[in-house]
């Protein structure tokens, strides 16, 4: 809305941590050669029944935060969960979940292949399981066409900011707060990265705001002064003033 800013916070992890893509940069959700580093730590095991559990009780938590903006349709959490979509898929076919750590990847590939409208269908752009752009796995597990490359676990999700006057007093609680949620989840093995600098990007904007709209008024006067002394004429220091403030009203 008008009102609001959102902001997309992430947390990942890759199966594979032997070949990791190698996304080297200064922030996680930048481009190119500005992508962050996904971090692999060797304690946690996505193969273990205890780790996929543990990933999406961590989503559960995640959709809590008030943070987390809300759909306009529904009012659902703007939150999607790589596992928790494949927990509901495998319950609503029948089967266990978590599954066999033998058997997670080829669990993983015939759930990515599966044309189905049940709960927790796997969402790409492709054509099998259910198309939406708001869910699309393909982009963001990291699936390398047939490859059994790098899979993520994963959870995105929106933060509603309120904008202007009241960011200060918003961004840093909810900042920590997630910060606070990356720690509890680092002890038990799972590195997660929650939210950019892009907060630190909005707060440097709204202190750069404020700082020109109080120091353009008195760059004017001083201006208007230094041209008084100048010129000695009133009138034509005037008229070169205000053209000064034309040009910078029309930028």
């Amino acid at each position: 809305t008008s009102n609001f800013r959102k902001r997309a916070g992430h947390v990942v992890y890759g199966l594979q941590r032997d070949s990791p893509i190698d996304r080297t940069g200064t922030y996680a959700l930048g481009e190119g050669d500005q992508i962050g580093v996904p971090v692999f730590r060797s304690s946690a095991d996505l193969n273990s029944k205890a780790f996929q559990n543990h990933l999406v009780e961590t989503c559960d938590k995640i959709k809590q935060l008030p943070s987390v903006a809300k759909r306009v349709a529904d009012n659902t959490p703007e939150s999607i969960c790589f596992m928790s979509d494949f927990k509901a898929y495998r319950e609503a076919t029948g089967l266990p979940f978590p599954t066999e750590p033998g058997s997670l990847v080829s669990d993983l590939n015939a759930w990515r292949k599966d044309v189905c409208t049940l709960p927790g269908c796997y969402q790409n752009g492709m054509g099998t399981g259910v198309a939406n752009i708001d869910k699309n796995y393909d982009l963001n597990t990291g699936y390398l066409a047939e490859a059994d490359k790098i899979t993520f676990a994963f959870v995105s999700g929106n933060l509603s900011i309120p904008f202007l006057e009241q960011e200060l007093s918003v961004i840093e609680p909810e900042h920590d707060e997630w910060l606070n949620l990356g720690d509890e989840q680092v002890k038990d093995g799972f590195e997660p990265y929650a939210v950019t600098d892009r907060t630190d990007w909005i707060v440097l904007m709204h202190t750069l705001i404020n700082g020109v709209a109080s120091g353009v008024p008195v760059a004017i006067f001083v201006a208007l002064f230094v041209l008084i002394l100048a010129t000695g004429n009133l009138w034509v220091s005037l008229c070169a003033t205000l053209s000064i403030v034309g040009v910078m009203a029309s930028i």
